[in-house]
């Protein structure tokens, strides 16, 4: 089993990889990279989102995960994110839309376009979660990633390993 500095390359390794092929390709179907015993591999998970009628690609990290018990992850792929201001009474409407399902953050016209990553480790030690800020210019080309400062170390979702 891999330690935690190569855990973090692997992870690191695989963001850099994705990140310059949304940049050079101007998008990028979203990806969970997994190495196992120091076999490698890359799913994309949108056709099988499609296959099993998801809403999001991310709906199926879980249960990869759990499946394939890989020594490390990493999930890259794009995404649209809703700001809400939850402390406003139309907020905590918008909120409660979201997590019906009635809305998609797609749908959302205060949508922004993001950059997120979910890594982790079967250990343990290592598990995260980062965002960035997708930057276009006129023509639509991605030309930026500005990083979130948030840290989403103990983020708990459903979807999250």
């Amino acid at each position: 089993m891999s330690g935690v500095k190569e855990n973090n390359k692997f992870i690191q390794d695989a963001i850099d990889c994705h990140m310059q092929v949304c940049k050079e390709a101007g998008d990028s179907m979203p990806l969970l990279y997994l190495e196992k015993q120091g076999h490698r591999a890359m799913l994309p998970l949108d056709e099988m989102q499609q296959d099993f009628n998801l809403r999001s690609p991310m709906d199926l990290l879980k249960p990869i995960i759990e499946v394939a018990s890989p020594d490390v992850y990493c999930f890259c792929g794009e995404a649209w994110m809703s700001k809400i201001k939850t402390k406003t009474k139309e907020g905590i409407e918008r909120s409660k839309k979201f997590m019906s399902g009635e809305l998609r953050p797609s749908e959302d016209p205060n949508k922004v376009e993001i950059f997120i990553v979910v890594a982790g480790t079967k250990d343990g030690k290592t598990r995260s979660i980062r965002q960035w800020d997708i930057i276009r210019d006129k023509n639509h080309k991605i030309i930026d990633f500005v990083k979130n400062p948030l840290k989403f170390d103990n983020f708990e979702s459903e979807k999250v390993p």
